[in-house]
């Protein structure tokens, strides 16, 4: 089992990687990288707006919705930004100065977007839906399967 978690917080932090630094292969990189055709750049769920990172983990208005969800959870509230590096930062506030809560904050939003992520490529390529509710679930239960590891240390590095 800890081998797993090893290689599963590995895989997890390399998306953590691609996705701050705008390289995860969403279907606007991918028009860019001439690997599909520009016709095909619209977002997974249908609301007419060309998939990037931004659109995706943030203002689409299905993926979106879920970031809502967690906050009240949390019992925390606030504006939050438009663009994934701002958001980040900005969810980190909410947990205030503690550095604990800091670090839970870390994990949580960490395990929204790799949720909202998996659920974009089963949409894709599984032809499956979570609702809402479901995906909540997913956060809190992967979470707390993160929170009960042994030696789990969540680095955030940037490339410039």
């Amino acid at each position: 089992m800890k081998d797993a978690i090893t290689i599963s917080n590995t895989i997890t932090f390399m998306f953590l990687l691609f996705l701050i630094n705008i390289l995860l292969p969403t279907k606007a990189n991918l028009v860019n990288r001439g690997v599909i055709l520009l016709e095909a750049r619209l977002c997974v769920n249908g609301c007419r707006h060309v998939e990037d990172v931004n659109h995706l983990f943030l203002s689409c208005p299905i993926f979106g919705a879920l970031w809502p969800l967690v906050t009240a959870w949390l019992g925390v509230e606030g504006v939050d930004p438009q663009h994934i590096s701002d958001h980040f930062l900005q969810f980190i506030r909410y947990a205030g100065g503690l550095k604990l809560r800091r670090s839970f904050f870390h994990l949580i939003w960490l395990q929204c977007v790799w949720v909202l992520w998996n659920e974009r490529n089963d949409r894709i390529f599984k032809n499956r839906q979570s609702s809402l509710p479901q995906m909540l679930d997913k956060v809190k239960s992967s979470s707390l399967l993160w929170l009960k590891a042994s030696n789990v240390v969540l680095v955030l590095v940037v490339l410039s």
